[in-house]
């Protein structure tokens, strides 16, 4: 018991340590979960931002090249300055002849015309050129700024990189870069916090984003990239409450699962549950008592009596049979010590044709109609032994429908004998009913033989009871030299108790069987000398 207790203690302990990391596990997942989806809201806050300047950069180069002008006219410059009113993003606009720049919104017509660099990246889509960090002037004021410019056909547009700000980044900082898909290592940079990307030597789908940092693009269109950055302290830091919650969160759930499995343990490990289950254990096994002839001291027969040991330990019949009887497996028990006890006695050859055999029968058996069944099994219709279905008294044994079952068995060659009698509702005209052959006195009365001379005087009239029902009085419970003495004395001829042997196996009975035929035999050639 001390060692079940401790494995149960010790497997309380690792459910819990196991269902707390499991639930920290979800929860982490959870969180992780959390995280990527602020990860990947503002990468769609960043991205949505771009199409949006996309659309307002496109809107207005892919109209100005339907007029087909070829020149700076006065007319191409009023129709640029009303595209441009007319923009939420782009800041200038420049028309070009063969890639010269003539003049742009800001400045007119130019004194000298502007030649551009190669185009840092030529979109895919609509091979759009485009340059980042290309330093010009946006406004009147002649400032120097580095723009985003675009060029479809002979217009460009000027965009204020300042324009792609994030906000409410929560623990992360942000870069906003154009990155060359050809070569990852050719960046730039655009907006928010500088070295925040980090150069890989793959390109981006290879890229190992993590709850610490991540990236995407909108490669489709610009091939602009975000990257966000933080650190596990600064996470923890950020979200210190929420970890903390959930956390405890996790020793709650944990501590909950060991209480439901210690809940269970005590469900598997209480006596009902473990009775169920020893059915197909092999949780009950039998041993036999001697019954014994008290004037010859010839073993005559045996009674069966049942125990249960399981790994959990052993239990006594006085605390499984009455959960048998609650948990209506009575039946099923009977059938059980038929098919294995009384087969066991059968092929045991040692043990002579008529040998005397008791079974234990439940009373709620014979009340259900159960008995009808138990009693119609072939290895109680084919038995050598004389077999005695030992009963307890029950009140409800009164009843008509009951005794007609008895009187059932003794139409089948079966003795019926009262168990323990003198602790139940039996009185001699209940007797006469249940028709008995054999009486039991209980165990109780033959322990106060020496002590208690007002209880063991019932005996005699026990005896006396039996001898006008013609029934064999059987003394249970004999332990003493002194209490054999007595009862043979009082015209008690059979008896069984831990005097004679206690419940043994079968090879122990057998054995005392042979010890006894041995020295009966030495008797009877010392008497014939």
């Amino acid at each position: 018991m001390l060692k079940t207790m401790a494995a149960n203690k010790l497997y309380t302990v690792l459910v819990s340590v196991t269902v707390t990391l499991v639930a920290a596990g979800v929860f982490f997942q959870l969180f992780a979960q959390s995280i990527r989806n602020l990860q990947n809201d503002l990468a769609d806050d960043m991205f949505e931002l771009l199409e949006f300047a996309a659309n307002d950069v496109f809107s207005i180069l892919v109209p100005l090249n339907e007029y087909e002008f070829t020149e700076c006219s006065e007319d191409n410059l009023r129709i640029m300055e009303s595209a441009l009113f007319n923009a939420a993003y782009a800041k200038q606009i420049m028309f070009y002849q063969d890639d010269i720049g003539l003049c742009s919104t800001v400045s007119g017509i130019f004194a000298e015309p502007v030649v551009s660099p190669p185009a840092d990246f030529v979109s895919l889509v609509n091979g759009a050129e485009i340059w980042i960090n290309r330093e010009v002037e946006l406004d009147f004021t002649g400032e120097i700024l580095s723009t985003i410019v675009i060029k479809l056909g002979n217009y460009s547009t000027m965009t204020d990189p300042g324009f792609f700000t994030l906000q409410n980044t929560g623990p992360f900082t942000w870069e906003f870069f154009f990155r060359d898909t050809g070569a990852p290592t050719n960046w730039k940079h655009i907006s928010g916090t500088r070295g925040v990307y980090q150069v890989a030597n793959t390109l981006h789908d290879s890229a190992d984003n993590s709850l610490t940092y991540f990236e995407a693009c909108d490669e489709m269109r610009l091939n602009l990239c975000l990257a966000l950055r933080s650190s596990t302290s600064v996470l923890a830091n950020e979200y210190a409450k929420i970890i903390a919650l959930l956390a405890l969160c996790s020793l709650a759930i944990g501590n909950i699962g060991a209480y439901w499995f210690n809940a269970y343990l005590r469900g598997r490990q209480s006596i009902a549950s473990r009775l169920i289950h020893g059915f197909d254990n092999n949780a009950y096994y039998w041993l036999y008592q001697p019954i014994v002839d008290m004037e010859t001291k010839s073993v005559i027969g045996c009674e069966i009596l049942s125990r249960f040991a399981d790994h959990y330990g052993q239990a006594m019949p006085d605390d499984y049979l009455p959960e048998l009887r609650k948990a209506e497996y009575t039946s099923k028990f009977t059938r059980l010590m038929i098919k294995s006890a009384l087969v066991e006695l059968e092929h045991c050859r040692d043990l002579p044709d008529n040998f005397k055999v008791c079974l234990n029968i439940f009373p709620a058996d014979i009340i259900s109609g159960q008995i009808e069944d138990i009693i119609a099994m072939a290895e109680i219709r084919q038995s050598r032994f004389s077999l005695t279905l030992e009963i307890t008294e029950e009140e409800y044994l009164d009843e008509i429908s009951t005794q007609n079952r008895l009187e059932n068995i003794h139409k089948t060659g079966l003795s019926i004998s009262i168990d323990d009698f003198g602790t139940g509702y039996s009185n001699l005209t209940q007797l006469k009913k249940l028709n008995c052959s054999y009486l039991k006195v209980d165990r109780s009365y033959i322990a106060d033989l020496e002590e208690e001379p007002i209880r063991s005087s019932l005996i005699p009239h026990i005896i006396n009871m039996a001898d006008q029902l013609d029934m064999t009085v059987i003394a249970e419970g004999i332990e003493t030299f002194e209490q054999q003495v007595i009862l043979v004395g009082l015209g008690i001829k059979n008896g069984q108790g831990g005097y004679f042997g206690a419940p043994m196996t079968l090879p122990e009975l057998v054995n005392q069987l042979k010890n006894r035929n041995q020295a009966d035999t030495a008797h009877a050639v010392i008497l014939d000398s």
